[in-house]
């Protein structure tokens, strides 16, 4: 009769030490997972450093900038009864001295006598108005500012900067003369008396002995034209 297995740790009988209840199971390792790589962090493009502005050398300016001339449109009145040719010289007395040289000239209209007409200009332009007896244009113009055969009767300089007039009156030269200087400003003052008048001005008690004066003043005769070139409303005003 053979011997009962007996289990060497717990020495109950029915199994070993292998088979033991009593024997501790060890837990399996758990596998780490496998540390995950990060994406290697982007390098940013260092910036890029602005060359320094050099120094100019002690007494030298920095040049500035060309500034383009200033392009507009003015009125040539021609008040008197003479035709007028108007010539533009090719060139500009910003960048030149045009005394000194013979300059290009080029035809740009017939102002006839009375009337007036607009013309683009831009700073530093110069005009040569030359009388003309016809009213066309002749078929031969000369080819420079020394080639006229009748002396220009004014000569005209835009202003090199600042402000250009809006309107030139052939005249005395190119200004008024004294007597239609009068008669602009006094055509004025006319028409701003008459709107107070029209405001109701005479039933105003320290007005009405003025304007009252005022209606005994005959204005000398003058035309729609002549109020037009003084700047007040006339037939001419507005149309196109």
């Amino acid at each position: 009769m053979s011997r009962p297995i007996r289990c060497s740790r717990c020495h109950q009988v029915g199994h070993n030490i292998r088979t033991c209840p009593q024997v501790q199971v060890m837990p399996q390792v758990q596998v780490m997972p496998q540390a995950q790589v990060m994406p290697q962090a982007q390098v940013m493009p260092q910036a890029q450093v602005m060359p320094q502005a050099q120094a100019l050398p002690q007494g030298q300016v920095m040049p500035q900038a060309q500034v383009m001339p200033q392009v507009c449109e003015i009125t040539f009145c021609n008040l008197k009864n003479q035709n007028y040719l108007l010539y533009w010289v090719n060139g500009n007395s910003a960048i030149m001295d045009l005394d000194d040289m013979e300059n290009q000239i080029l035809a740009k209209a017939l102002i006839l006598g009375k009337s007036s007409i607009d013309i683009e200009v831009k700073h530093g332009d110069r005009y040569h108005l030359v009388p003309h007896s016809m009213n066309v244009s002749p078929p031969y113009h000369p080819s420079t500012d020394r080639e006229f055969f009748i002396e220009p009767y004014a000569t005209i300089d835009i202003p090199v900067s600042g402000d250009i007039p809006s309107i030139i009156h052939i005249d005395d030269k190119d200004k008024l003369s004294q007597e239609n200087l009068w008669k602009f400003k006094a055509l004025k003052l006319d028409f701003l008396m008459k709107q107070v008048i029209k405001l109701g001005g005479m039933k105003c008690d320290n007005l009405a002995p003025i304007l009252d004066l005022h209606q005994d003043i005959d204005i000398p005769e003058h035309t729609e034209l002549d109020k037009e070139w003084a700047g007040v409303p006339s037939t001419f005003t507005n149309l196109t």
